[in-house]
């Protein structure tokens, strides 16, 4: 009789514990009420305004924007002003004439500017253009991956906080259970191994419970450092919006994705900029013309009447390297190495995306097939559970029928969340991989702020 009551004390006093754990935790979830509440699209403008990410490669675009202002400043003739004064120890003359005065003044404008006959100069502006544009879509890039990264941070939390609901909702049932067991007990209508069945059916629901809870702290945790979110913040469940396929076809969604993915695009323009550095290196071989006009200015002190104080000045030069041991030409044989190779991961890259379409495609399609089946399975093990249980306390069903019911419920909900869950994220993936995500939110979200 002592060893029962002190098992009966134990498992009360370990019940307790497990109790008052959640609940303390859960309380963090719930009593945020007046804190701020983020949907998926609220999200994205909220991480898009702060991400460190983002702005570094703004900056790498803005440097970018200063190659055009670099080469277009080799298309204009530079302007130089220069004077100098020179002051002697002493003046000196010969018959009558001054050979050496105590002071010389020069000072003047110089306008010199020099080209190649191919335009190599037009190249290297048109090539720095290119390298813009090519940027900008690197951005896109970024910003793309960076807002995946949200929305998966964002399910992962959705997921971790329906696992705990379920979780919650089977200590509730079990606890149930185990009364429905207790009371059975004192009527004799049941063994005592089934209420030990039921209590250790009970600990190891607790037991989960602190597991979702963990998880779902870590899941807001990485929100919120993903999206820059203050502590307390709430997320909004989304609506379950159907996820059509029906109206595309795969080879079309291939087709569209080359067409609009920005990595493509600035691939394309890797291999404008390939080729214009191959025209731009050939530029050596062509001859070389600089053109300098001067106005100088000369003043001496004592001033001598045979010099003439201002001149003014043309001058053409023509240059042409004839021997430079093959370095010019194994340079243009490099940058048509890079090009083949720019060429070459076109041709990856477009075989990846062609790759990553079809991933998408057949996730979606496959999740789309066994929602619906996985809807009707909930939906029959919540009857299930219903009718096994009042079966058990009519004396109908035994205890392992109970809790095989139960596990099918869990089991069921968990996987029904999760394929729902999946189902929307495969979507935004495909949004992705076609490349109409990023304009997409573009669209919905207000940029000026």
């Amino acid at each position: 009789m002592k060893q029962r009551c002190l098992s009966m004390a134990l498992i009360s006093v370990t019940l307790a514990l497990f109790t008052s754990l959640p609940v303390v935790v859960r309380g963090e979830e719930s009593t945020t009420g007046g804190n701020t509440a983020y949907g998926l699209m609220d999200l994205y403008q909220h991480a898009l305004e702060r991400a460190e990410t983002i702005q570094i490669t703004e900056e790498s675009v803005y440097i970018t924007g200063l190659l055009k202002t670099k080469a277009r400043a080799v298309l204009v003739p530079r302007i130089t002003a220069f004077g100098d004064h020179t002051r002697y120890d002493e003046k000196k003359e010969f018959m009558g004439s001054v050979m050496l005065p105590e002071s010389t003044t020069n000072y003047g404008v110089r306008l010199d500017q020099s080209f190649t006959l191919n335009g190599k100069e037009i190249i290297a502006f048109q090539a720095a253009k290119d390298m813009i544009e090519k940027s900008e879509q690197d951005l896109n890039t970024v910003k793309e991956t960076y807002l995946f990264q949200v929305a998966a941070a964002y399910y992962d939390l959705l997921r971790a906080r329906k696992a705990e609901n379920i979780a919650i909702a089977n200590e509730k049932r079990l606890s149930a259970h185990r009364d429905a067991v207790i009371m059975r007990l004192k009527l004799e209508e049941v063994p005592k191994t089934d209420l030990f069945r039921a209590e250790a059916e009970l600990s190891s629901a607790r037991a989960e419970l602190v597991k979702a809870v963990n998880t779902i702290a870590l899941a807001r945790a990485v929100l919120a450092r993903v999206a820059f979110l203050e502590p307390g913040f709430q997320v909004i469940e989304p609506d379950r919006e159907e996820v059509r396929i029906a109206e595309y076809q795969l080879e079309a969604l291939k087709q569209a994705a080359v067409k609009n993915r920005s990595e493509i695009k600035a691939q394309r323009f890797s291999e404008e900029i390939a080729e214009k550095q191959i025209r731009f290196t050939k530029g050596d071989f062509w001859p070389r013309i600089s053109v300098e006009a001067m106005y100088l200015n000369s003043e001496q002190d004592p001033a001598s009447p045979i010099d003439d104080t201002d001149t003014f000045s043309v001058g053409l030069k023509l240059e042409y390297p004839l021997f430079d041991g093959g370095l010019r030409r194994a340079n243009v044989s490099e940058e048509r190495a890079r090009k083949r190779q720019v060429d070459l991961q076109t041709q990856d890259l477009i075989k990846q995306i062609h790759i990553e379409v079809e991933e998408a495609y057949l996730a979606v399609a496959s999740l789309k097939g066994v929602l619906d089946a996985l809807d009707d399975q909930f939906s029959f093990a919540k009857e299930n559970i219903e009718a096994v249980t009042l079966q058990y306390r009519n004396g109908l069903a035994d205890i392992l029928d109970v809790l095989d019911a139960n596990t099918l419920l869990v089991n069921s909900e968990t996987q029904l969340a999760e394929a729902l869950y999946r189902l929307q994220q495969a979507g935004l993936l495909l949004d992705r991989v076609r490349g109409t995500f990023l304009t997409g939110i573009l669209e919905k979200v207000d940029t000026t702020k």
